[in-house]
């Protein structure tokens, strides 16, 4: 919406697409932190100012909402995050270096079978897992398979690109980027995709306690802890 109004208000083109969105929503936050003024309303929250500028920065460090309170202390729940994020770059880092362009070109051109392009064909209604979260790396996996994609022959003519990439391009890259990284066989590589990343316990624990104080403000009973599967 933003960045429709932007346009509108400035006399510009819609020149942007769905894939730039992840950078458009990082630059929009910056600009309101950098030129966030102490004007008017702003006078209530003029000690941000200095702050923004400051974290944005990198010279100061954010602060945390924890179980007691507030905290400067990265909790544990965000540093298993921040490892689950490090591990899907290196995987999207692998594939976007062209590390598995062989395997994909060779599935868009027929020249190997593909058990994915298989389950696709097969029964159109068909969904293979995704790994990734971040917006910012599906943007960018989405980039670097078009491209692949338009440049290499292929024999798939299927009514929508983003499904064939879904379902048939992302798990051959990401099966393929896991046995490099993990140094693993592809089957080996393809349990890890089909499992996850996963969650560590810290995560479901800070997804529950705000579900609790949700339903506690709604006046609903509280939910049992959950625990991850061994």
């Amino acid at each position: 919406m933003l960045m429709y109004t932007h346009c509108l208000a400035t006399d510009v083109p819609f020149n942007f697409k769905e894939e730039d969105m992840p950078r458009i929503r990082r630059w929009w936050c910056s600009r309101l932190m950098e030129r966030f003024e102490t004007e008017g309303e702003g006078k209530r929250f003029a000690h941000w100012t200095d702050q923004a500028g400051k974290l944005l920065a990198g010279n100061l460090k954010p602060i945390y909402r924890v179980k007691r309170g507030l905290s400067r202390d990265i909790p544990q729940h965000v540093l298993e995050a921040q490892k689950r994020k490090r591990s899907a770059d290196e995987i999207v880092d692998v594939i976007t270096a062209g590390r598995t362009d062989q395997r994909l070109k060779a599935v868009l051109t027929g020249e190997e079978p593909s058990k994915w392009l298989e389950k696709f064909n097969g029964d159109k209604r068909f969904q293979a897992p995704y790994y990734f979260r971040d917006e910012q790396q599906s943007a960018t996996l989405y980039e670097h398979m078009s491209r692949l994609f338009d440049t290499s022959p292929t024999q798939h003519h299927g009514p929508s690109r983003i499904e064939f990439f879904l379902n048939v391009l992302y798990p051959e890259a990401t099966i393929c980027a896991l046995a490099q990284v993990h140094n693993v066989d592809l089957d080996d590589a393809e349990r890890l995709f089909l499992d996850g990343p996963g969650l560590h316990q810290s995560e479901v624990d800070d997804f529950m306690e705000g579900i609790g104080r949700q339903l506690k403000q709604e006046g609903n009973p509280p939910v049992k802890r959950q625990k991850l599967w061994k």
